[in-house]
């Protein structure tokens, strides 16, 4: 595999296991291999880096659901909580909003006379 195609073959991956993976060290160790001029420490840099990644190839490759990259923790804090992050068939942390958000992301469903425009407003 060329070496571009190999490197964004990495990024991919690492995108998609950000629960697992620190993606700045991945990051710094890609930069480190496109610097290199040794031919022979690049490879050694390709082997530490398909290593850390070879870890999660089969959770990656062979899970039953999809294997997404999962939004940033910090914005998954909220004090609803709704459920976990899942990547693969691991759970990663808990996911939840806060009330702001929810009043942003409701929808209300029902049929006619069920009561929707009466429902609560947010109180300020």
């Amino acid at each position: 595999m060329k070496d571009l195609e190999w490197i964004e073959t990495i990024k991919l991956a690492s995108e998609r296991l950000n629960c697992h993976l620190d993606e700045r060290v991945v990051e710094a160790l890609l930069a480190c291999y496109m610097m290199e001029d040794d031919t022979n420490k690049k490879l050694e840099i390709r082997r530490d880096l398909e290593t850390i990644m070879g870890g999660y190839a089969p959770s990656l490759l062979f899970s039953d659901k999809p294997y997404l990259p999962a939004p940033p923790i910090q914005e998954c804090s909220g004090e609803i909580k709704l459920g976990n992050v899942v990547q693969g068939g691991l759970t990663a942390f808990p996911f939840g909003i806060s009330l702001d958000e929810l009043n942003k992301h409701i929808a209300i469903f029902g049929s006619t006379g069920s009561g929707k425009a009466n429902a609560p407003e947010k109180q300020h």
